[in-house]
């Protein structure tokens, strides 16, 4: 009888324990009981509200006291103060490191030279490195489609020519799209192009060098 007693007791004592072990099937929606709000002030002290508390307005039964708005006031130029000085932190005057200007041509032609010259003088006005880059090939789209993968940051320029606006029409495909993946900065040279031919050729203009080579066909 003792023995059966003892076992009895063991089953309320598990059962009893179960029913104080949380069970997530039993969880309920927050909040499924009174939310309270602890405020570390005494009541009836500057407030804009009939019930006195030190809160935003107590009840919203009169306007918030001069003691609110001056809080208010104050948390408002806090967050300015706060969000100007992280902006300032973060943002640095351009250039903050070296410039790239990549040339999709050898060293020694007219854009290298033309490219190396602008780039001296750049580097004095801006008081940062400027760096000549050449990377000639694929008829300058080697050098090309180095500049429109770089980071649009300004720091990876292109020293373009006649090529930048011939390539679409010579070629199906590119790796770049010499509109869209670019911006346009400045004019930095004019050459001049002469078209010639042998002096055994019979023509005398381009419209007869045309027809010439629609005969040749």
């Amino acid at each position: 009888m003792e023995h059966g007693t003892a076992g009895w007791r063991s089953v309320t004592a598990i059962f009893a324990w179960l029913l104080l072990v949380p069970v997530p099937s039993f969880a309920q929606p927050y909040p499924s009981k009174p939310v309270r709000i602890v405020v570390p002030f005494a009541q009836r002290r500057r407030t804009g509200s009939r019930r006195g508390g030190c809160c935003w307005g107590g009840d919203g039964a009169l306007p918030p006291g001069l003691w609110h708005r001056m809080l208010r006031q104050f948390a408002i130029a806090l967050v300015a103060v706060v969000s100007f000085s992280a902006v300032a932190s973060f943002a640095q005057p351009y250039p903050s490191k070296p410039v790239r200007i990549v040339v999709p041509f050898a060293p020694g032609g007219p854009n290298d030279i033309l490219a190396r010259a602008v780039g001296m003088k750049l580097s004095e006005s801006l008081g940062q490195q400027v760096i000549t880059d050449n990377r000639p090939g694929g008829g300058t789209v080697i050098g090309t489609e180095i500049v429109a993968r770089a980071p649009a940051d300004g720091y990876t320029l292109l020293m373009a020519s006649t090529s930048h606006t011939v390539n679409p029409k010579l070629r199906r495909s590119l790796p770049f799209d010499q509109l869209r993946d670019f911006t346009y900065v400045i004019l930095m040279a004019k050459a001049p192009n002469l078209l010639v031919v042998h002096p055994s050729v019979p023509v005398t203009s381009v419209k007869d060098l045309i027809a010439l080579a629609r005969q040749a066909r």
